[in-house]
């Protein structure tokens, strides 16, 4: 179907999507639920975690989540996202616009809200689109447009979380 934005004429689909966050107690009776929006979903998630921290160390073992990374703002490039101790490593296969590997340190990382740039229409209806930033200058600037599965982004906010608290308890 295609609609008439203030970016022109584009397609747009038939269907929509929304984020559905059901919580669960201890035996597994529903607590709470909410759609949050796209902006809010990470806080949200967040939040949940941060009421029921799971690990206080980082895993030992890499982790590898598949998603999408966006270097160039334009284009979506399929990737390996690493999770390692002190690392992410992202790799892609794909045209010459695609990163073939970036390492970030975990230190100073934290997701937040993606914003589309004008024109770029509706987000991947399997994917959950945010932005992964650095305290410190990475090759792309301070902002990586990421996007992950729900389950996968629930998985990267663990890592991150337990990075952080192994950081602290070693300064």
């Amino acid at each position: 179907m295609s609609v008439v934005t203030d970016s022109g004429v584009e397609r747009a689909p038939i269907w929509s999507s929304k984020n559905f966050l059901v919580e669960f107690d201890d035996v597994g009776t529903v607590i709470r639920t909410s759609t949050p929006s796209d902006n809010r979903i990470v806080s949200e998630l967040e939040r949940v975690l941060a009421e029921h921290p799971q690990s206080t160390e980082a895993e030992s073992a890499p982790v590898v989540l598949l998603g999408g990374v966006s270097p160039s703002r334009k284009h979506w490039c399929q990737t390996n996202l690493v999770l390692s101790r002190s690392t992410i490593d992202f790799s892609t296969t794909g045209n010459g616009y695609c990163l073939s590997h970036l390492s970030l340190p975990t230190r100073g990382l934290a997701v937040g809200v993606y914003a589309a740039p004008r024109g770029e229409g509706a987000p991947a209806i399997a994917f959950i689109q945010f932005t992964l930033r650095s305290s410190g200058k990475t090759p792309l600037g301070s902002g990586l447009p990421v996007r992950l599965k729900a389950s996968d982004l629930v998985a990267l906010l663990e890592f991150l979380q337990a990075s952080q608290q192994a950081s602290k308890a070693r300064d």
